[in-house]
């Protein structure tokens, strides 16, 4: 196992932790019996909103396993798709929270933090798919 593999494993991990912690940080009123219903989700968008947060954690665990396995340049190609491609969701996501930053400061810094561990991702795994397979 080389180093940039081992690299974008953990920092695909990192990534991992910091989605639920943002779930988590969202339901922290529920807790204290404060509702967190807005006025932008229905229920009729529960399920396709739950099979999309099922998907962006599949694809980053799948990716973390597979960096340790495949060698090839096509995998390569594929983790370095998803890990732009995860840096510009990011960065929209944490440009959307920036209008809630008075309610949810907390929420803002963590997916700050979250955009930054993405950019250095997709850094890395630049860096891994120009390096020889």
């Amino acid at each position: 196992m080389n180093s940039s593999s081992t690299q974008i494993s953990i920092l695909w991990g990192l990534f991992l932790f910091g989605m639920p912690m943002h779930m988590l940080l969202a339901m922290m009123p529920l807790f204290a019996g404060v509702s967190g219903a807005t006025d932008e989700m229905t229920a009729e968008q529960v399920p396709a909103m739950t099979w999309m947060m099922t998907f962006m954690v599949l694809i980053p665990m799948a990716l973390a396993c597979l960096v340790l396995i495949l060698r090839g340049n096509a995998f390569r190609w594929v983790n370095f798709v998803f890990a732009a491609l995860y840096v510009l969701l990011n960065a929209y996501h944490w440009i959307a929270h920036l209008g809630m930053a008075g309610e949810a400061p907390y929420q803002v810094l963590l997916l700050l933090v979250v955009l930054g561990i993405s950019a250095i991702l997709a850094g890395v795994s630049w860096k891994w798919l120009r390096a020889e397979a």
